[in-house]
């Protein structure tokens, strides 16, 4: 039987620290270095210091009061970004995990076939041998105390931009940057399978290859002109769908490391929504003198020049058929949605 059902998982972030702190022996090495004896001076107090930066990042006691404002906002960053890093490596690992596929006998076909390392691992819960990704996936999330949701959807955001064929390396550098932003982005420009690509919108891929793949434009026109003519066979059609999308992964891959690297998240995310998949701009607000929602709608267009510009911009105002909002539905709605305004209103 596997020893898979001897793992013990820890309980709370308390016990892996505990976990951490035994596994790297702080406490024996704090002890040795007490009374040293044949370590140099320099040596102990490089290692004394390393000791404690370590004792106190994996301290599980509320941090000491430090009299030098920036020293303690470099750790403050410091704690927070590692956090962040140690997450997605986890994340990584798991999908590495996953992934991994390992030769195994089978007796009753008489040769080796290829398997997912997981599947050579019993589940304690059945006594059998995991059949399938969600089920080995589902365990270690209930059992190591980590959200379902989270490990889901990051090993999907992280098998998209494989398929697009960028390498594991670049694929964690470029989620490690704006994990939700680049996950959005792909969403966004195309629909998915566990392939990688399944479509993509012909304007979507239009506007992807002329901001991030000029190069193309005319390659994927062409396409586009086939997907829609009316004389184009099925296969034809098929077969302009299959290379538009083929041309334009160049395209998503460059988009995600814009986003990656672009400094503010919601500005990102305004070129992808907006300027790549032409959604309107909508902002909500509260207007807090009909006290009623408003929706301000922009609409835009496309001049012959190619130059984007505003056509209209509407206020749309939201206003219920009674006289009186109750309190609690408008607090629910501001709550709930992006209000701009927000920090200005009243909803006590």
């Amino acid at each position: 039987m596997s020893e898979i059902s001897m793992i013990a998982f820890t309980e709370n972030a308390q016990e892996e620290l505990l976990r951490l702190g035994d596994e790297l022996k702080l406490q024996k090495l704090f002890l040795a270095l007490k009374n040293p004896t044949q370590i140099p001076d320099d040596l102990v107090e490089d290692l004394q210091s390393m000791l404690l930066t370590l004792a106190d990042m994996f301290s599980m006691s509320v941090p000491e009061t430090d009299t030098d404002p920036l020293d303690t906002l470099l750790k403050a960053s410091r704690d927070i970004n590692l956090s962040r890093v140690l997450r997605e490596r986890g994340l990584f690992r798991l999908y590495t995990l996953v992934t991994t596929k390992i030769d195994v006998y089978d007796e009753y076909l008489n040769k080796f076939i290829q398997v997912s390392a997981f599947q050579t691992e019993v589940n304690p819960d059945t006594g059998l041998n995991f059949v399938s990704q969600e089920e080995f996936i589902g365990w270690f999330c209930r059992e190591a105390h980590v959200p379902r949701s989270l490990v889901f959807m990051r090993l999907a955001t992280i098998r998209k931009l494989v398929s697009l064929g960028v390498s594991i390396g670049d694929t964690y550098q470029i989620i490690l940057a704006k994990p939700y932003a680049i996950r959005k982005a792909l969403n966004t420009v195309a629909t998915w399978d566990k392939e990688g690509v399944e479509d993509i919108d012909p304007l979507i891929a239009a506007r992807l290859t002329e901001k991030m793949l000029p190069s193309k434009v005319e390659e994927v026109k062409g396409y586009t002109d086939t997907m829609m003519s009316l004389t184009s066979t099925k296969d034809e059609k098929e077969q302009a769908r299959l290379s538009m999308i083929e041309t334009v992964k160049p395209a998503i891959i460059s988009l995600t490391r814009e986003v990656a690297s672009h400094p503010d998240v919601r500005d990102a995310m305004n070129f992808v929504t907006h300027d790549i998949a032409n959604k309107p701009e909508m902002t909500y607000r509260w207007n807090d003198i009909s006290d009623v929602l408003e929706i301000e709608y922009i609409q835009k267009s496309i001049d012959p020049k190619g130059r984007e510009y505003i056509v209209d911009v509407l206020i749309i105002p939201f206003i219920p058929d009674i006289p009186i909002l109750p309190i609690e539905i408008k607090r629910d709605l501001i709550e709930r949605l992006p209000i701009k305004n927000r920090d200005r209103l009243d909803i006590n």
